[in-house]
């Protein structure tokens, strides 16, 4: 998916999808190859989203919907590694994002920030545990946290307090 106003540009070139397999499932890529080298038969593949954007080699380009087909405007943006990374889905036992269950029936929330493991408290209530973490998620992570609850955090006034 691309914007009305890139489709010009955008359809000059044949575009092509790549695989990518990682431990987080299979994601497709739009991709294109132009020689960088003739002379020693050198290929360079450019990505959709780096194309669209005008993204300089070594910046990283994120989907905000962690859509990689969806490269309108508005789903893009440069991000460091880091900010991709807090841009994942992660999936774990408990059903929310940062939140455990502990042998004694509580739960644990946690978030990562910087490589470090942040305790957030106990709780007996996963829900209360996983609002925990969508307020630190929102303070230190900004427009790239992931929340469990999108809607009802983001546009409650306490989550900033």
């Amino acid at each position: 998916m691309v914007d009305d106003a890139d489709f010009d540009r955008v359809s000059q070139f044949k575009w092509t999808a790549m695989k990518v397999v990682n431990k987080f499932g299979v994601q497709y890529y739009a991709y294109r190859t132009v020689w960088s080298d003739w002379k020693a038969k050198k290929q360079e593949r450019i990505l959709l989203h780096r194309f669209i954007l005008g993204a300089p080699k070594g910046q990283s380009v994120d989907h905000k919907n962690r859509n990689p087909l969806d490269c309108r405007r508005s789903n893009l943006r440069l991000a460091t590694a880091s900010q991709q990374t807090i841009n994942r889905v992660r999936r774990n036992k408990s059903g929310y994002r940062g939140v455990f269950q502990l042998s004694g029936g509580k739960y644990m929330a946690f978030i990562v920030s910087g490589g470090k493991k942040r305790y957030l408290g106990s709780f007996t209530d996963p829900i209360d545990a996983a609002t925990a973490y969508d307020r630190s998620a929102i303070q230190m992570h900004g427009e790239f946290a992931v929340l469990n609850f999108q809607n009802e955090i983001i546009h409650s006034p306490e989550a900033f307090a």
